[in-house]
């Protein structure tokens, strides 16, 4: 099973893999961006009978500092919309895991 390329909310980029009806886990990216080692870890991820899902919240902009290039407030709005699309496509319950490479 691949990583598709998909847009939710407010024109959010993100990356998804596993079955709709599956529970989900929302993968945040680091601030270099969503690379191949992430999309690999969501794949890992719906192996386990899970949904996972990448938003972009740096819409392709990789920063150089930690805080570059994020706007917080926007993010976690994002983030609740991240939240609302999953649940509306069929993931019974919706979490969140912070992947530290």
């Amino acid at each position: 099973m691949g990583v598709e390329k998909i847009t939710i909310g407010s024109n959010i980029p993100a990356y998804e893999v596993g079955e709709k009806s599956a529970p989900a886990v929302i993968v945040l990216q680091e601030w270099w961006g969503v690379t191949d080692d992430l999309k690999e870890i969501a794949v890992d991820i719906s192996k386990r009978s899970y949904r996972a899902l990448i938003p972009d919240l740096y819409k392709g902009k990789v920063g150089v500092e930690i805080r570059e290039g994020l706007d917080w407030d926007q993010a976690i709005k994002e983030l609740h919309q991240t939240v609302d699309y999953l649940r509306s496509t069929g993931s019974p319950k919706a979490n969140s895991i912070f992947i530290v490479t």
